[in-house]
């Protein structure tokens, strides 16, 4: 009897702890404290061409506070610059369901369709390279050497 005490304890205490940490966070003051300066400091990189930076900037911000809205179309950006479409949409379609994010439904929408014609640039390159690898395959009325028979 007295461990299982022990263990309702113990879950009391880390629960207590959890909410002590994360009630804080609904208070978006609180969450632009933790994350003061990380959004500047990502777009500078970006702005700089410093892609990895960026996204480890942005990783750290969005670690703070998963629902920055800034921080997720920042992101998006940044993956559709390196070539990364599906998760550059992936977070684009997140941000069109967040509230918050209705302010940028603009920036997002265009986003969206950089995105959908950067891929569809790409798979068009793509074809040709294909089509440019491919051997003529149109061997029917010539003898092995070459000559038409």
């Amino acid at each position: 009897v007295s461990a299982c005490w022990m263990l309702v304890l113990l879950c009391w205490s880390v629960a207590a702890l959890g909410s002590w940490w994360w009630i804080p966070t609904l208070d978006p003051q609180v969450r632009q404290a933790r994350t003061a300066g990380l959004f500047e400091e990502a777009q500078i990189q970006y702005l700089q061409g410093n892609w990895l930076e960026t996204e480890y900037q942005l990783a750290r911000l969005l670690d703070r506070d998963p629902y920055d809205v800034e921080g997720m179309l920042l992101l998006a950006s940044l993956l559709r610059q390196t070539h990364r479409f599906a998760e550059a949409a992936g977070w684009l379609e997140r941000l069109t369901r967040l509230e918050a994010a209705e302010k940028w439904n603009a920036e997002i929408e265009h986003e969206l369709q950089l995105v959908s014609a950067a891929q569809a640039a790409l798979a068009e390159f793509e074809r040709q390279e294909l089509e440019k690898q491919e051997p003529d395959c149109d061997f029917a009325g010539q003898d092995p050497a070459g000559a038409p028979a």
